[in-house]
């Protein structure tokens, strides 16, 4: 979105009866159901491989699926840094949108290396869908209204801005 605004592509479609909040909307429609579908397609790969692998792909595919798709909301929860850095501060939403996935990358590799603590490590969104950890509806509550948060604090935060 950030390029559409500097490359003044975005002021003619809002001059339309397209409202900022819409097409704000859509691509963060597309932020939320594009990892989902990847991560969907990823989970039937893997639990197909390894079904077909182990001989029975009725018993290895729902574990294989679910575990890919308890991500989506730690995915869920980049989108809305995104488009909360994006609402918020647009001449740093892609510096500090990496900066985040970076730091959450780092605390992982640390984290496995055992140069992180796990408390440390837990403030990444990752840590808490995590293959090792134990993934509570819980965690996965919070995460999907971290990223409902941030996405709406993001919202606000555009309607409330100059393009620009």
């Amino acid at each position: 979105m950030r390029s559409e605004e500097i490359n003044q592509r975005a002021e003619p479609v809002l001059a339309t009866s397209v409202s900022r909040l819409r097409g704000a909307a859509s691509h963060l429609l597309f932020a939320g159901a594009g990892p989902a579908l990847v991560l969907l397609a990823a989970g039937l790969a893997i639990g197909l491989v390894v079904g077909i692998h182990a001989g029975d792909v009725t018993r290895e595919l729902p574990p294989m699926l679910a575990a890919t798709m308890v991500t989506l909301p730690a995915v869920w929860v980049m989108a809305g840094i995104a488009m909360a850095s994006f609402g918020i501060l647009p001449r740093l939403a892609m510096p500090l949108t990496w900066a985040a996935f970076a730091t959450f990358l780092i605390l992982e590799l640390g984290w496995g290396l055992r140069q992180v603590s796990q408390r440390v490590f837990d403030l990444s969104p990752f840590a808490h869908v995590h293959w090792s950890a134990e993934v509570t509806i819980a965690s996965l509550i919070w995460l999907f209204g971290a990223a409902a948060i941030l996405a709406a604090a993001g919202l606000v935060g555009f309607q409330c801005r100059d393009l620009g």
